[in-house]
């Protein structure tokens, strides 16, 4: 009965990598077709840690990068700029604030990683902020904030309309 079982799960799960594949593929070819899908997803590309996934995705939630204006918006859209508690003249700045898109952050996150290694400036704040948040949430604040940086780069390189380039 438990090889039964397996078996199933194991055809399941060979079905729906299928079905992402073909997904995948159809996605492709319809970012490949429009002009500015395609050419948005090429400057995004030149982001260390953005591939092709994290670029179609945020297009597709952002829509037209034309109607972005701040900085931030795409921070904020992922959720991930720090959120504000202020009275008076106190700024106090807390953890990010959660209040956007799960699956764009998580995508930020991971590409932050792979950005680490790729860009020696990310990698050299990420190292800064992680020194600067001892114990085992440093890394977790750390990647955050690359990933927050990289929504900021994203925002700059669909605004400008020119590729990123790593210094």
């Amino acid at each position: 009965m438990r090889r039964f079982r397996l078996d199933s799960l194991l055809e399941d799960l060979a079905y729906a990598r299928r079905q992402l594949l073909k997904v995948h593929r159809q996605l492709r070819e319809f970012c490949r077709q429009n002009e500015s899908i395609h050419k948005n997803i090429q400057l995004l590309r030149s982001i260390p840690g953005f591939g092709f996934v994290i670029p179609t995705y945020l297009l597709g939630r952002i829509g037209d990068p034309a109607h972005l204006r701040a900085v931030r918006e795409i921070g904020s859209f992922a959720g991930v700029v720090p959120s504000e508690h202020s009275t008076g003249d106190a700024v106090k700045k807390g953890p990010i604030t959660h209040m956007g898109d799960a699956i764009l952050r998580g995508l930020l996150v991971d590409g932050a990683w792979i950005a680490i290694r790729k860009d020696n400036e990310l990698r050299l704040f990420y190292d800064r902020i992680r020194a600067k948040n001892r114990g085992e949430r440093g890394p977790r604040i750390a990647i955050v904030a690359i990933a927050r940086k990289l929504a900021c780069r994203a925002h700059r390189v669909l605004k400008d309309q020119k590729p990123y380039i790593i210094r």
